[in-house]
């Protein structure tokens, strides 16, 4: 939650999220962004989407069960990049991806798109506190 006052985030503004929503330290323009999303997030939005949830749900418990006892080595991290994959297909999409059905969680999408990403935001957090 963005307070009044500025918040650490503030410092990763300065480097390349600049007027990013995410990041905004300004309440009021915070609250006047934030404002067109809380349809989509609101308890009403949430229950709408529950079926499709369970859906997904479902399918990566059976993924799950079905490697269960074949000595197989599970990458949790492409398992869990697939499963956020499809529910953001589902959503997103009408066509989309099943990443879920791949063998192995779908790893061609996780590494170029989530890692790289994920390893930017780390190196920006270091640049932050030199």
């Amino acid at each position: 939650m963005v307070s009044k006052f500025n918040h650490i985030w503030a410092r990763l503004s300065s480097f390349i999220f600049t007027g990013s929503h995410l990041l905004t330290t300004d309440h009021d323009l915070h609250r006047r962004r934030r404002k067109p999303l809380e349809p989509f997030f609101s308890r009403m939005g949430i229950s709408r989407l529950q079926p499709m949830l369970a859906d997904v749900v479902k399918k990566f418990e059976s993924r799950l069960i079905t490697l269960e006892g074949t000595k197989s080595v599970i990458r949790l991290d492409h398992a869990l990049s697939a499963f956020s994959g499809d529910i953001i297909g589902r959503i997103c999409w009408e066509k989309q991806e099943q990443f879920l059905d791949d063998p192995d969680f779908a790893p061609e999408w996780f590494v170029p798109q989530v890692y790289k990403f994920v390893l930017c935001l780390i190196q920006i957090g270091m640049i932050s506190f030199i």
